[in-house]
Parts: structure tokens; sequence; C-alpha cells
């Protein structure tokens, strides 16, 4: 994949993204070691058709710091937070673990992240767009419950509301 860091971008890289440390792992020139890089210094990378940006919790801003896969960008932008976690289960003297994962959305717009959990929430952050996003999902059969990232991301239509696709 290729990688941001520190405003140097770099292509071709051998790139492990671990997502349940939400961490990027390059090897070295040798491709003996794996080498940990410090996230606050990776702008982006991409990998596998995705491009995953860092960013900061700011004050008012609902999202975590950590990497999200930015699903399409503009003036309003869509990210992914994909997560996964490892939990232990005890059962009698067994021990198990069980990986978890989750996805979970947020939209920038006018610089402020909110959440999406449901298809009101997106149309109630994209409410002046609101009629034009349920004619497109319905006009192309896009069922919000069934496929909720993809209904996120024809929300923008044929750029109704003012995005371009990653």
């Amino acid at each position: 994949g290729d990688i941001n860091l520190n405003g140097m971008i770099f292509r071709g890289v051998p790139i492990l993204y671990d997502i349940v440390k939400d961490q990027v792992i390059i090897q070295d020139f040798q491709r003996v070691y794996k080498i940990n890089l410090p996230a606050d210094k990776v702008e982006w990378f991409s990998v596998l058709g995705h491009q995953f940006i860092h960013i900061a919790r700011g004050s008012a801003d609902q999202v975590k710091t950590g990497f999200y896969d930015q699903l399409y960008k503009g003036k309003i932008a869509l990210y992914a937070k994909r997560e996964k976690k490892i939990i232990e289960k005890y059962s009698n003297i067994q021990i198990s673990k069980v990986v978890v994962s989750q996805n979970v959305y947020y939209i920038k717009k006018d610089g402020i992240y909110h959440t999406i959990k449901s298809k009101s929430s997106l149309l109630a952050v994209l409410k002046t767009k609101k009629k034009e996003v349920q004619q497109y999902w319905k006009t192309n059969d896009i069922k919000f419950k069934k496929e909720p990232e993809r209904a996120m991301i024809m929300a923008r239509g044929q750029d109704a509301i003012g995005v371009e696709h990653l």
C-alpha cells in the first residue's frame, strides 16, 4: 500500500494494519523485523483499495483518535471506524477467544463529526438533501437496514450532497 508519514509519501510499501490495536505496521528494509509506526506520525495509508485517515479527537468531537476508513470525501465526508476486539470467554476449565467486529460510521459536515447509527440519524445530518437521498434510494432499490454502508455511500447519489467518491 501507500503511506503518508510526516508528510512524505511512500508507495508500494508492505503494510499490515492491526485492526485490534489500531496500529500500522511495516517491515524493515531487510524484511526481518516488523516496525509499529507511531500513529500520530501517519497522516493516512491505503491498503486493498481503502484509504485510512488518522483523525485526532477534538474537544467537541464524537470521534476518538485513530484510523478511519474514508468512504467518501468532499463538503460532506463519510468515515467508518472499523474495530475488532478479542474477548476471552471462560467456561468450566476452558478459555476460548472470540473476535467481535464492529463498524461505527461518522459523517463530517461543516467541520463537525456526527455519529450515524440509523437511517434517521443519517437523514437528520443530510436534512437539506433528505428528499433527494430518499428518492435516490427508492429509484435504485437501496435498503438501509439490509446494507447500511452501501446506503450511506449511495446517499451521495449523483453528487446530490456534494461529495467525491474515493
